[in-house]
């Protein structure tokens, strides 16, 4: 009587078998996709589960009672009922949309003039990328001498013109929260701007010759062809630029630290004085649950515009 084959041989006769194509092409894209997964899982899945369990603690590490304490929902109704909150919430609106603005309008007129390929562009285009690599600490550094009230190169631009005394810039609350679009901008509008060049150079030639043969005019060629065909590197830009800019903290940190007063708090800046002036981690984690899902409203409103605009 024949003995039953063990799990280990019908194993074996298992990978004896030769692999369909199927088989191999399955096999060969789960073992290319497996570091993603793993990285995503140890850097963006694993501290998000781990900041939304502490957000559910009382978790002071200057306490004398070391460690957590579940208090479920507390530090969101604190975080609901505290007027500063509210105060960086406004804050981070206005400097993302204010630097928004500021980027696009700008890189808009320089990919405009540089699209035209006049001698030297191309060299142009090349030197646009320096201030990307600029660390933000360091171009933060180099605007806090800028803007600096006793012996900044913007006072005495101001007193060359005849404003005196000139504008503090980072000490009154009328200026602070600029210099800090100012800062953000000067860094990234050549980003911007190589961008939307990118999406003026690949719209077809012929249709704006055609246009220009059916009597269209610079700026209707401009509005009805070129525009449309650049929307989603537009709003690709527009959403790479948007989570950046709600993410800020470098320039705030050097610039202003969030002053005068709190008038350019932001909630980034206000998660780095709770969880390290203040180390209530527990609360600091529920801001940046917030700050999580602000990004990401804004997000996957551009995702849902960007991929209508890719849909056939």
């Amino acid at each position: 009587m024949e003995s039953c084959p063990s799990v280990l041989e019908r194993g074996m006769v298992f990978l004896k078998k030769p692999l369909g194509v199927k088989q191999r092409e399955n096999i060969v894209w789960k073992l290319m996709i497996a570091p993603t997964m793993i990285i995503l899982v140890l850097f963006i899945i694993f501290p998000t589960l781990f900041t939304l369990y502490n957000s559910l603690h009382s978790w002071n590490l200057a306490s004398p009672q070391f460690g957590r304490h579940f208090v479920g929902l507390d530090n969101f109704i604190s975080m609901l009922t505290d007027p500063r909150f509210y105060n960086a919430l406004y804050n981070s609106l206005r400097i993302s949309f204010a630097s928004l603005f500021v980027e696009f309008t700008l890189g808009f007129f320089i990919a405009l003039l540089l699209a035209r390929g006049f001698r030297g562009s191309k060299i142009i285009r090349a030197g646009m990328l320096l201030p990307t690599m600029i660390t933000p600490v360091v171009a933060s550094f180099m605007w806090l001498l800028i803007f600096n009230a006793d012996y900044g190169v913007l006072r005495h631009f101001f007193e060359s013109i005849g404003i005196v005394p000139a504008p503090l810039m980072l000490a009154d609350n009328r200026f602070a929260w600029l210099s800090i679009v100012i800062t953000n901008a000067w860094q990234w509008t050549p980003f911007v701007a190589l961008l939307l060049l990118a999406g003026m150079l690949s719209v077809p030639v012929d249709i704006i010759e055609a246009s220009s043969v059916d009597g269209a005019s610079k700026f209707k060629q401009m509005i009805k062809i070129v525009l449309p065909c650049m929307k989603s590197v537009t709003l690709v830009a527009l959403l790479i630029r948007l989570m950046d800019s709600f993410r800020l903290f470098e320039p705030i940190f050097i610039l202003t630290r969030g002053g005068p007063g709190i008038e350019t708090e932001t909630l980034t800046f206000l998660i780095f004085r709770e969880g390290f002036n203040f180390f209530e981690m527990g609360y600091a984690s529920t801001l940046a649950l917030l700050l999580l899902v602000v990004i990401t409203f804004f997000s996957q409103i551009l995702v849902r515009i960007v991929k209508d605009e890719w849909e056939v």
